[in-house]
């Protein structure tokens, strides 16, 4: 559930919004199947994929300004 509502707000461009819903979906995957399960992994990976967009996206916004 907060995975899908997390890369609806990372398509929408509110990283910050995704980027709290992505933690929220790895700490539950955590609590539920622990860190070495696929679900974890899963979640992890999406964390860091919206963490490294967010990142370039502030990057580009401060080199344009």
């Amino acid at each position: 559930m907060c995975t899908n509502k997390a890369w609806e707000f990372f398509l929408q461009g509110k990283l910050d919004e995704a980027e709290k819903l992505f933690k929220a979906a790895l700490q539950e995957a955590k609590e539920a199947f622990g860190l070495r399960d696929p679900h974890a992994a899963s979640a992890l990976n999406n964390l860091k994929i919206a963490t490294e967009w967010e990142g370039l996206c502030r990057d580009l916004t401060s080199r344009l300004s």
